[in-house]
């Protein structure tokens, strides 16, 4: 099973460069660091079929240039090119922008909000991956559109922020499926492929 993440993971990898080399430099925005916006979407207006998350959306990062190993929490819309945020019990560089489109004049783009027993809120698009399963031990990378009321979602607790001790994972049960409409869209690129956004 892990090899078979493994030609996952590369497979998406080789698609990513084969469209980058295909149409050069992609369009939108006005940084630098806006390596791709609108990935899977066609530029700017394409938020709505590229997987992000909204603006407002938590991560967890460690930057070099901040000078301590300490972790914090900013927006999505603040993550910069080779910072290091929460991939899972440990952090991952961002490398490149799946998306990376700011609310002020996008298009909106409506996202499931999916809220579990434990607290958590996750807004994404419906073509996200989520880890979710039926059963504690069987979670896997799933649609977001796909997850069901009383499915588990992989979620993470404990002394985030901080370097005593890492987070726990957990599996939080989906109690609540609602859709909210969104400006902005943002997807960082990690090594891993992996990021915890709003635990």
């Amino acid at each position: 099973f892990p090899f078979l993440i493994c030609i996952a993971v590369f497979g998406g990898l080789a698609v990513l460069i084969a469209w980058l080399a295909y149409f050069g430099k992609c369009s939108g925005g006005t940084s630098s660091r806006n390596i791709c916006a609108g990935f899977g979407g066609g530029g700017r207006g394409g938020g709505s079929s590229s997987p992000c998350f909204p603006g407002d959306s938590l991560v967890e990062i460690k930057r070099p240039s901040d000078g301590a190993e300490r972790s914090r929490f900013i927006y999505i819309k603040n993550v910069q090119l080779n910072d290091e945020v929460r991939s899972g019990l440990g952090f991952s560089t961002v490398y490149a922008f799946g998306s990376k489109i700011p609310g002020d004049g996008a298009p909106s783009v409506q996202m499931p909000q999916l809220q579990t027993e434990m607290g958590h809120v996750l807004e994404t698009t419906k073509n996200h991956l989520v880890y979710a399963g039926k059963e504690p031990n069987q979670s896997r990378a799933v649609l977001a559109q796909d997850v069901m009321i009383g499915d588990l979602v992989r979620t993470f607790e404990g002394p985030l922020g901080s370097n005593v001790a890492p987070p726990i994972l957990w599996a939080s049960r989906a109690v609540a499926i609602n859709f909210t409409k969104e400006e902005g869209t943002y997807h960082p690129l990690t090594d891993d492929g992996n990021i915890v956004v709003n635990g």
